[in-house]
């Protein structure tokens, strides 16, 4: 997670942090895995931009149930890297995290993290990363680097 520029309107009204998470044709994926640890994270208020680089079908309109969800289209793919950069173009929050649409985050990850980066005055902030199985059971767990 790294921090942005602040922008306008009432502190109260933002979000803490924009998540962006890039995708492309796996929609199914993105609304089962991503989008749902995104949007349960606890004691964090969030927005999450989603930026569809160039997919064939289009997002489905069930994203936009929910206000914290936009969707921003590139009408061909850019690849991974601009699709975060225009998600970053798009974040309103402070702060921005990256998510990929095929991975999960546990409920507390990003208020952890917030509260990190405060205790620290820190930057940006990163953290250790747990390989699962379908089942969410943790198969093996990538150290953070020091």
């Amino acid at each position: 997670m790294a921090q942005g520029d602040q922008r306008r309107g009432a502190k109260h009204d933002l979000p803490e942090v924009t998540v962006v998470v890039p995708t492309r044709d796996r929609w199914e994926l993105l609304q089962h895995r991503a989008l749902r640890s995104a949007l349960a994270q606890e004691h964090v208020r969030v927005e999450v931009v989603v930026v569809d680089d160039g997919s064939v079908e289009p997002a489905p309109s069930s994203l936009e149930n929910d206000p914290r969800v936009r969707v921003v289209r590139h009408d061909t793919s850019r690849g991974v890297a601009a699709a975060r950069n225009t998600g970053i173009r798009e974040a309103r929050a402070p702060w921005t995290a990256f998510l990929d649409d095929d991975d999960l985050w546990a409920p507390p990850k990003l208020s952890q993290q917030l509260g990190q980066l405060t205790a620290e005055d820190a930057a940006f902030v990163y953290s250790a990363v747990a390989h699962t199985n379908l089942a969410g059971d943790v198969l093996t767990v990538d150290p953070a680097p020091p």
